[in-house]
């Protein structure tokens, strides 16, 4: 389900700011005052409105809302609202939801909490994929905890979610500190140094070598590389990548 992002709050006020926004669409005569909510998320209190179902359609490549909310978003742009300024003592309008946008709404907590990567202990993981809503993929969310299922109960690896604002990612293993060496060289042509992460750890290695590649909506892409031997412009598949843990301690100090 998608609806109209009205309007952010952040910092102390934002529980009374909000009610005040929603209180404030809700007697447009326009819009429908059922369709107005506030939910508190994690570091911020977000107004919302409407409910529109995404839909496509793969041989026109079309998608598609219904209701269309266009007309929602460019009254809910319009509106406008008066407020005291304080350099002239004053009322005078503002537009509080002229950033209004659409987007997919917030759903309700993970079935599986303990997968997510945020409660993982170690440093190191190994990122093996992500899922966006595009085209007719719409559960973005679901499907990245349905493929750590899979990988736990069927490739028995340990598999954790991370849902960010547009994508869910999904990653296996927890590996310390150690297993990951930083790595600096000159390059040639510049003298600039530059800093790289090693694997060193066999077993991440071999998790490595077992899932080689990181997959895009449950599909293998190529990522364009300059071949180093011919200087020709090449297709290589996207390969599976360590990213260090949400709760991984800071690094000591003059590399690992």
């Amino acid at each position: 389900m998608w609806a109209i992002r009205c309007a952010t709050l952040r910092g102390a006020d934002r529980f009374q700011a909000a009610e005040q926004r929603a209180a404030a669409l809700r007697e447009v005569r326009q819009l429908k005052s059922k369709l107005v909510q506030v939910l508190n998320l994690k570091d911020e209190t977000v107004v919302y409105y409407g409910q529109y179902r995404r839909s496509h359609d793969p041989v026109k490549n079309i998608t598609r809302y219904r209701p269309d909310p266009l007309k929602d978003l460019e009254l809910i742009r319009s509106l406008s609202l008066m407020a005291p300024d304080p350099a002239t003592g004053t009322e005078r309008p503002i537009w509080p939801f002229v950033y209004a946008t659409l987007e997919e709404l917030p759903v309700g907590p993970s079935q599986r909490p303990e997968w997510d990567l945020e409660r993982a202990e170690g440093s190191w993981t190994l990122h093996v994929a992500v899922f966006y809503n595009e085209g007719p993929i719409t559960n973005r969310r679901y499907l990245a905890e349905e493929y750590c299922r899979e990988l736990r109960q069927e490739q028995r690896v340990e598999a954790y979610f991370h849902h960010g604002p547009v994508r869910s990612s999904v990653y296996i293993g927890r590996f310390p500190e150690r297993a990951v060496q930083s790595i600096t060289q000159t390059a040639p042509l510049t003298g600039a140094v530059i800093a790289k992460n090693q694997i060193v750890d066999p077993e991440l290695l071999a998790l490595q070598e077992r899932f080689p590649y990181s997959y895009q909506n449950g599909k293998r892409v190529n990522e364009l590389a300059r071949d180093p031997n011919t200087g020709e412009v090449i297709r290589l598949p996207f390969r599976s990548f360590i990213v260090r843990l949400p709760r991984a301690p800071a690094p000591p100090r003059g590399g690992r």
